[in-house]
């Protein structure tokens, strides 16, 4: 694979997406932006401690950032680390492989 494939590669895999609120304080901030890998759970199941970009069709305006905590059966339970100011599975419940929408790969300063 030469350079330019390489890029091409990663950049159809990976999509920058910018925080927005403070439900992952400290971990990330309002306004930082991160990198997500919309392919990560095509080759492997998404495990607990992995951040990712989920979907709640109940809160279906926006994608939200959380953190895998635990699983049950075929569905995940999702929380800001910064429980005080996140929606998460605690309100809106566990969701399914399909609303996991890409893992956060990488953080911008």
């Amino acid at each position: 694979m030469g350079t330019g494939d390489f890029f091409n590669w990663l950049l159809g895999r990976l999509k920058r997406v910018r925080v927005a609120g403070f439900s992952m304080e400290p971990t990330l901030q309002d306004g930082q932006t991160v990198l997500v890998d919309h392919r990560a759970y095509q080759d492997r199941l998404p495990i607990v401690g992995d951040v990712v970009l989920a979907q709640w069709e109940k809160n279906s305006v926006y994608p939200s950032i959380k953190r895998i905590i635990a699983t049950e059966e075929d569905r995940y339970i999702l929380r800001g680390d910064n429980p005080a100011q996140s929606t998460d599975s605690a309100e809106l419940g566990s969701l399914p492989i399909d609303g996991l929408l890409a893992k956060a790969v990488c953080l911008f300063p």
